[in-house]
């Protein structure tokens, strides 16, 4: 019993440390952009760049494909910021749902305006759009 317990105490101390951490940086991420006044119907208006806030650089033009006009975004680079801008909102805004899973992966969901991102445990953006069912795919999504 103690090894498992120590096992279990080690696994509570290292997912503290990894929320730790992913706070951290999107705290370091904040101080290094300017946040839009209006979230994420804003345009591009953060000093971050499409290269720096998107996970995979090689998957923005075909998320900006399908997804882009779900924000109005008029380039990769704008639907970039905007999902940076998502990220950083829902900081700050208390009515934006967050869960991250067992890996780090956070997802966030705004009922308010359907939009649903996914981003890596550094702050990166995996993907951002509006689910056809909404809340019911966001609860679906794993994390806590």
């Amino acid at each position: 019993m103690p090894t498992q317990y120590n096992r279990s105490m080690r696994s509570s101390k290292f997912i503290s440390l990894l929320v730790v951490a992913v706070l951290l940086l999107g705290s370091v991420a904040m101080s290094r952009c300017v946040q839009p006044s209006s979230g994420v119907s804003t345009g591009s208006t953060s000093a971050a760049t499409a290269e720096s806030t998107w996970g995979n650089s090689q998957t923005l033009q075909d998320h900006f494909d399908r997804h882009g006009a779900d924000f109005k975004a008029t380039g990769p680079a704008d639907y970039a910021a905007k999902a940076h801008a998502f990220f950083l909102e829902s900081k700050t805004d208390k009515n934006i749902q967050v869960k991250v899973d067992k890996t780090g992966v956070i997802r966030i969901y705004d009922a308010r305006s359907n939009s649903f991102g996914a981003y890596n445990a550094d702050g990166t953006t995996k993907t951002f759009f509006k689910p056809n069912n909404g809340q019911a795919y966001f609860d679906s999504q794993p994390g806590k």
